[in-house]
């Protein structure tokens, strides 16, 4: 048998293999599930690198050693070199491996071997180039939707319906702001300016339904600043999902006129302003957002995608392209500070003070205040029975 092996090597340490080997190659993909729905969503993030299985033997008067220094490259930290008859030289991990024994065959050790490819040997941080593209595709997206309401808002002047009905969705939208501003608990004299904005706002709505190019200027610039009311990245994203269901009860009849398609479409492109420049924005703050645990990450993610899947059919395409790309990075983004973010696991706790119980998991008390929060505690000087805690695990 072993005149048929081929010689190969790992880390310098050489082995035979078979003339058949396999490897497994495809897409990675994460799906996530909607909780109460059939639903679920599933990322693609990208070509996955080969993970190859080797089936490995060390044979003759020394096997032993040459089993112990397989063994050992095999559980050395960090990257090694793989050179292989087939796959030519890799950088590569070594994984799981098992090792195996034949009383029938005595002085060859076969090795089951999973290598798996390693592009950079580093911890991934989150991508400081996607924070970037982030910024650029929410512009981008911004870009299309102020360039819709320009090319499709229109109000025929002998329409005196069409002009009521889009003075009325006017008005509602300085009311959504005006309403949504009122929820931030931070930066009164922002919100008195705001609201200063928006006075000025329904001062020109006459004016404004005449002028859609500048009437989409002063709509992204509320979309803009309602944001920014608070510093809190955590609270601008529950100002801007507010906003997201704006208009979704707007009750919009069959067009079976001009006048009556000319109404309809202007009221779809103030909605679909309203909220797609919601979503937009929203993904502009996560940069900004430091994720405490893995499920809050995944909260806000969840957020982001039911509200892409619930606009998505009701854009026009030059939107829809823009916000897929924007959704994109932004999932590559979420993908790179999951790796990093923290995972909760319950335990249980005997009586003791919180910042003991912090001391004792992490070395100081400085997650103690984080660990209130998530158990909803009131109380830090005792607390027993089941705990969560944060774990990188």
């Amino acid at each position: 048998m072993l005149e048929k092996l081929l010689q190969a090597s790992f880390r310098g340490v050489p082995f035979l293999v078979k003339g058949r080997t396999s490897e497994d190659e495809g897409r990675k993909t994460v799906t996530h599930p909607y909780p109460n729905s059939d639903n679920r969503f599933t990322e693609d993030l990208g070509n996955d690198d080969p993970i190859y299985e080797i089936t490995g033997f060390v044979s003759g008067t020394d096997w032993q050693e040459q089993r112990t220094n397989l063994r050992e490259a095999l559980n050395q930290e960090g990257t090694g070199i793989l050179v292989h008859p087939f796959y030519g030289q890799i950088e590569v991990i070594a994984n799981k491996y098992k090792i195996s024994h034949d009383m029938g065959k005595i002085g060859i050790v076969e090795f089951q071997m999973k290598f798996e490819v390693s592009s950079l040997n580093i911890v991934p941080q989150p991508t400081a180039g996607l924070e970037g593209q982030i910024t650029v595709g929410t512009e981008n997206v911004n870009t299309e939707i102020d360039a819709d309401i320009e090319d499709k808002f229109t109000v025929s002047l002998n329409s005196t319906k069409n002009f009521e009905n889009a003075t009325s969705k006017l008005d509602g939208i300085a009311d959504i702001y005006e309403s949504v501003a009122q929820t931030v608990t931070q930066t009164q004299d922002k919100i008195d300016e705001f609201n200063k904005d928006i006075a000025d706002f329904r001062d020109d709505i006459a004016a404004l339904i005449q002028q859609p190019g500048a009437m989409a200027e002063i709509l992204r610039k509320l979309s803009d600043n309602i944001s920014s009311l608070s510093e809190d990245p955590f609270q601008q994203f529950e100002v801007l999902g507010k906003l997201f269901d704006f208009g979704n009860t707007d009750i919009i009849p069959a067009a079976i006129t001009y006048w009556r398609e000319q109404n309809d479409q202007n009221i779809s492109t103030l909605n679909n302003s309203v909220q797609t420049s919601a979503l937009s924005e929203a993904y502009s703050i996560i940069p900004e957002m430091e994720f405490t645990t893995e499920d809050q990450l995944n909260e806000i993610k969840l957020a982001l995608e039911a509200q892409f899947e619930n606009i998505r059919d009701g854009i026009s395409e030059s939107v829809y392209s823009k916000l897929s790309e924007l959704r994109t990075i932004a999932s590559e983004y979420f993908q790179d500070v999951l790796l990093t973010t923290s995972k909760i696991v319950e335990i249980d706790v005997t009586a003791k003070p919180l910042s003991i119980l912090a001391y004792q998991y992490y070395g100081d008390t400085d997650k103690t205040e984080d660990l209130m929060t998530e158990n909803s505690l009131t109380n830090s000087e005792r607390v027993e029975g089941p705990v969560s805690i944060f774990t990188d695990e």
